[in-house]
């Protein structure tokens, strides 16, 4: 998104988003799913350990507010597809789909 100057991000849930915000925040939250993840995984947490583990709370609250739907798929839609990938690459593992 940022290499290609989006002025705009319609996400699958929410307002449109406008300007770089929208990609700042994906881009947090990633950074924290993969370094929350390391921890547990060094300690040998299995994948649903470290689903517990991982805390999105704060970002849960900046995606979605206070919408009970959106706050669903918010977990859907960003914590297991970015958590389970995270400890697949921490355990060496990751395996890109083709």
């Amino acid at each position: 998104m940022m290499a290609i100057e989006a002025v705009a991000a319609v996400p699958g849930h929410g307002p449109v988003m406008r300007g770089r915000a929208y990609a700042n925040l994906l881009i947090e939250l990633l950074w924290s799913v993969r370094s929350q993840v390391g921890e547990p995984v060094r300690q040998g947490a299995s994948l649903e350990e470290t689903r517990k583990d991982v805390d999105l709370e704060r970002f849960r609250k900046r995606f979605a507010g206070g919408d009970p739907e959106r706050r669903r798929a918010f977990l859907g839609g960003f914590v297991v597809p970015n958590v389970d990938p995270a400890w697949q690459e921490a355990k060496g593992a990751f395996a890109p789909e083709n």
